[in-house]
């Protein structure tokens, strides 16, 4: 089968050639699989346009604004397709395979909001979004527009996390249901009756830790919430368990002659912890539930470490090692990989089907650079298994994807100082 030769503009002289086969898994943008002769020199820009001027060829009405990125050997292509060739160590005497798909687009800001302090944390549920805040309170909020549905007031210091009950797992579709943690050491649990103009009512406070709750998350089931402190502390509460009223009554009887400060404990019944799990070394800085297993919970630590918890044994059943402070730790069920923000500015990625339980060498680059500052937040992609969004002090939003490792694909700018929280909802929306 004969080759098409393509040669770059204004560059005849241009003699090193490479042999190349486009191919996609777009059926609707499929060309020839003849091999392609085309200068080394080559980069995305004259790719795609090879691309564009087979796709007019076969279809006049082709949209020539659509724009295709490609991927060499599992890394998209970011240099000249010699300079990608000779890095990847790949045989320029083979036809290379090209893959073409259609390049992500530059995420937009769509609407924004402030509020009088900084917030601390965000989490996303069908279309409500709900925010914690340093001025003691939470918002929950309308996702499309950021509209303000409630302001939720209990805690009497700053707001750590907040975490949204799956809806499904709430029994009236009527209600939302939601935890937030506090620098209190407290953790309250919330339920929002739509259309409700009293607002959200406290449902149980949660009473164990020493220090700041810095990090909550509630599984799949909405049955419990995991959160994780500054006392170096996992500890695991049961929302569903029916509420003992004699005793819950007592430990807010005791709790009322101890403090007056919180109007919450005079009118919401405590409980104490099912579990607390030890193992940590220092301040536990995040916990998150595993999406592959509802007895399994990751925690991050500022002690250099990851911890992966068997609820079922109540122990630590691995533990992924880094040498830099870890503030922020997400997991991919899709990729199985763990993405972890340090203070160093860096993002580490861990394989967890490896048995090395440092930065993972199987994928292609294990440590993500780009930020300027400590990496505060990361949130995985809930539909494709290859992006990612990181959020840092240095104020910046990066969007990933795992094939461009050296560079993240976008920077999304619009917030003028550090960057606590970042989410990746279901509906798109970053």
């Amino acid at each position: 089968m004969a080759a098409v030769t393509h040669h770059a503009d204004g560059d005849e002289s241009d003699k090193s050639q490479i042999q190349v086969r486009f191919v996609t898994k777009l059926s609707r943008y499929e060309i020839t699989d003849k091999p392609y002769n085309i200068p080394v020199s080559l980069g995305r820009i004259e790719l795609n346009d090879i691309i564009q001027s087979e796709l007019v060829r076969d279809d006049a009405q082709f949209n020539t604004d659509l724009i295709f990125e490609f991927l060499i050997n599992d890394e998209i292509l970011r240099t000249s397709i010699g300079e990608h060739v000779d890095a990847a160590k790949l045989n320029t005497e083979d036809v290379i395979s090209v893959e073409y798909f259609i390049k992500q687009t530059q995420p937009l800001p769509e609407t924004s909001t402030e509020c009088d302090d900084w917030i601390s944390s965000i989490d996303t549920d069908a279309s409500y979004l709900i925010n914690g805040c340093y001025d003691n309170n939470c918002y929950l909020r309308q996702a499309a527009n950021l509209k303000i549905l409630a302001v939720v007031s209990g805690h009497i210091e700053p707001v750590k996390s907040v975490a949204f009950v799956p809806s499904e797992a709430v029994e009236d579709d009527n209600s939302l249901e939601f935890v937030t943690a506090s620098q209190d050491q407290t953790l309250l649990y919330w339920r929002f009756d739509k259309g409700d103009e009293d607002g959200a009512k406290c449902l149980l406070k949660l009473k164990g830790h020493i220090e700041s709750v810095d990090s909550c998350a509630v599984n799949t089931a909405g049955s419990h919430v995991a959160s994780a402190s500054w006392d170096k502390m996992l500890k695991i509460w049961s929302l569903r368990d029916p509420i003992d009223l004699d005793q819950e009554v007592r430990d807010q009887q005791i709790t009322k002659r101890r403090s007056k400060k919180s109007k919450i404990d005079s009118v919401c019944p405590v409980r104490t912890p099912l579990v607390t799990l030890s193992g940590h070394s220092a301040a536990v800085s995040c916990v998150i539930w595993s999406s592959d297993n509802d007895q399994q919970l990751y925690t991050s630590s500022w002690d250099h470490s990851i911890k992966l918890w068997d609820l079922n044994k109540s122990l630590c059943s691995n533990s992924y090692r880094c040498n830099k402070v870890i503030l922020s730790v997400c997991y991919s069920s899709t990729n199985r990989l763990i993405a972890a923000g340090c203070a160093d500015k860096y993002i580490r990625l861990y394989d967890t089907r490896s048995s090395d339980q440092t930065a993972s060498s199987i994928i292609s680059q294990s440590t993500l650079s780009g930020h300027g500052n400590w990496v505060s937040a990361v949130s995985w992609s809930p539909s494709n298994q290859y992006q990612m969004l990181s959020g840092s002090y240095d104020g910046l939003v990066k969007l990933w994807d795992l094939r461009s490792p050296k560079v993240a694909l976008y920077d999304l700018f619009g917030h003028n100082e550090r960057v606590f929280a970042v989410k990746w909802s279901a509906q798109g929306l970053l």
